[in-house]
């Protein structure tokens, strides 16, 4: 817009008009030191001595400081820049020559000390090179993050930045240089491998090693570090990095925990797909056999303690499920201080008289989109096991809180999702845990006691990751447990409704039902139920031929019983395909497999009704009556 005489002389250009008509981009060689200029203005509004280089008008590129700032117009906006420049390429010039001749001096003194007794020459080696790597690299070595240190090989520190110190729990440099480095690294085969390889090789890179720190505390360290050696070999000091990779080694072992829990529960969610086949034929059999026998006859008590045997068998698949994430859950607002305040007098019976417990809920804890039942028992499980590690009594507390995450917990937990949990605590003064079983109280089928199944805490697991929550334990041996459950505030999805099914006989009825099932025998005891109420049966073995059996069979198909995944076609593709023929065809869809593989195979928004295997005949009768009267005659 304007410059001076100066600037123009400045820059070598014939007039000011030249000077006018050049765009300022083309006066820099590297835009990047103009972007970072106009970087400072706008964050600063003023540049003080900024360095930059510009080229003249004649191509040669000199060196100048800059002074500048915003200027704004009546309405505060800013309107343009104004400053000035000094050509400081004459004290770059000097600069650079200085080093030079600073780099020809240092080789000169090298070359003057290596004449001196060996004593004064490895001595002052190490001081001078303390001084040149004090002078290159002071900067880095106060404000980095990272530990830098410089080490004698009579195994103490000659100099560590502040965040060694910091790292290892100090006040002072001078109070931290006064201890031995072997009190800092206590395993000796660690300290002999790098003693080994610093001696071999000159260097390492990335060598891990356990540090302690002046409380006693333990800390994972990666160390690079090279030897500093004289012209003959010898090893006058050592220079390196240490990187606190701590919370890098928990957030692995959280990760590693995560995938062994979740491997284990496709683990889980497969064997109870196969358990409940297996349990919807024993009980479907069952179902028949009573159907057939009469209450007085010794078979008749046989069968009915078979089947309590495969209900309790059925609730063990449920626990896998719950493990898994898998299960039904049936959502909706629940306020927990409200809920756990009616369910306080189950709890209370729970526990027992010889153990102090007691209930603390805040005032007004928030709202959660939850499954009230799989709460109640979560709370239930952790109760249950707090009371069974104190087999002498004692306090036991249940606590309800809200908490929004802020930055201290989110650095303690990094796997959490910010924003506002309800925080349920069971906090238990019992015989605690050490770091090993912890590791695995979330496992299922893993137990410490004498009996039970080693469930309890693996539903506790499942069906709080399923509320898009948090488990966390803290506890020490000899010092009590804290379960800590988080569980997300937010009001969002839809309710399930839980139908209720009516105790009553297996009722008959009449009509054709398809059937369609990949397992022979559920498929063979589900045909033989249907016909011992009164239905025709047609069976298929897979989707396509039950496709083939619909547009064949040669009479009206009043129902159609698809499981949800079979060979070649399954449930959902078989029933599309048919209502695309016949629409107002009544459909069940019955599965084995948990929610997740359920949702999969399912089409979004799919209104089907759906049974869960091991199928209870009673629901099974009257679903099947249900379906086939909703069908316009």
């Amino acid at each position: 817009m304007d410059a001076n005489p100066a600037l123009v002389e400045l820059l070598g250009f014939p007039d000011k008009e030249t000077l006018l008509r050049t765009n300022v981009a083309d006066l820099f060689p590297d835009l990047r030191e103009r972007q970072s200029e106009q970087q400072l203005l706008q964050n600063n509004e003023v540049v003080q001595s900024f360095e930059m280089r510009l080229r003249r008008y004649d191509g040669e590129v000199i060196w100048v400081t800059d002074n500048a700032r915003v200027v704004h117009d009546e309405t505060g906006k800013a309107a343009y820049y104004e400053g000035s420049l000094v050509d400081v390429t004459s004290r770059k010039n000097a600069e650079e020559a200085l080093k030079k001749l600073n780099e020809e001096l240092d080789s000169r003194i090298r070359e003057r000390t290596a004449t001196l007794e060996q004593e004064i020459v490895e001595r002052r080696r190490i001081e001078s090179s303390l001084r040149e790597s004090e002078r290159k690299y002071r900067l880095l070595f106060e404000e980095s993050q990272d530990v830098i240190y410089f080490a004698s090989m009579n195994g103490y520190f000659l100099d560590i930045n502040q965040a060694g110190i910091d790292l290892f729990g100090f006040r002072s440099k001078e109070e931290f240089l006064k201890v031995d480095m072997y009190s800092f690294f206590t395993r000796t085969q660690e300290m002999a491998e790098l003693n080994r390889a610093l001696e071999e090789q000159g260097k390492i890179k990335d060598f891990e090693m356990i540090g302690r720190r002046r409380d006693g505390s333990l800390v994972n360290l990666l160390n690079t570090a090279s030897a500093v050696r004289d012209q003959q070999g010898k090893t006058l000091f050592i220079r390196g990095i240490l990187r606190d990779i701590t919370a890098n080694r928990k957030l692995e072992k959280q990760l590693f925990q995560a995938q062994k829990m979740e491997a284990v529960g496709l683990l889980a969610s497969g064997v109870a797909h196969d358990f409940n086949n297996l349990l919807t034929v024993i009980m479907g059999n069952v179902e028949l056999g009573l159907m057939r026998s009469k209450p007085e006859e010794p078979v008749s008590l046989i069968l009915r303690r078979i089947k309590d045997a495969s209900e309790k068998a059925t609730v063990l698949t449920q626990k896998l499920l719950a493990f898994s994430r898998q299960q039904m859950l049936y959502m909706g607002q629940v306020h927990v201080g409200k809920l756990l305040r009616n369910f306080s007098p189950i709890l209370e019976r729970l526990v027992g008289p010889e153990i102090d417990f007691s209930i603390e809920i805040e005032a007004e804890p928030e709202h959660i989109w939850a499954d009230p039942g799989a709460l109640e028992q979560v709370v239930m499980n952790l109760i249950v096991n707090a009371r069974e590690a104190m087999p002498q009594g004692g306090p036991l507390s249940l606590r309800v809180s809200s908490l929004q995450t802020d930055k201290p917990f989110l650095n303690r937990f990094p796997f959490v999702k910010p924003g506002r949990y309800i925080r349920i605590s069971v906090i238990d003064s019992g015989s605690g845990m050490d770091a090993r079983i912890q590791s695995k109280i979330f496992e299922p089928f893993f137990t410490t006691k004498t009996s039970g199944t080693g469930l309890g805490l693996s539903v506790v697991f499942g069906i709080v990751k399923q509320h898009k929550g948090y488990v966390m334990v803290d506890s020490k041996p000899g010092q009590g447990a804290r379960f800590d459950v988080y569980l997300p505030c937010r009001l969002e999805g839809r309710t399930s409704v839980l139908s209720e099914v009516t105790e009553k006989d297996l009722a008959p009825g009449k009509g054709v039902v398809l059937l369609a099932e990949d397992d022979e025998g559920v498929r063979e005891v589900l045909c033989n139920l249907l016909r011992g109420l009164g239905y025709s049966v047609l069976l298929a073995c897979d989707g396509e031929e039950a496709r083939q059996l619909f547009f064949n069979a040669k009479k009206r198909v009043d129902l159609l019983i698809l499981d949800i995944i079979m060979p070649r076609l399954n449930g959902p593709q078989a029933c599309e395909e048919i209502r695309a023929h016949v629409p107002d065809i009544p459909v069940l869809i019955i599965s084995g497999y948990g929610k997740e593989t359920r949702e999969r195979h399912l089409p979004p928004g799919s209104n089907l009704p759906l049974l869960l295997k091991p199928i209870n005949m009673v629901e099974f009768s009257l679903k099947i009556r249900e379906l086939i009267a909703s069908r316009p005659i």
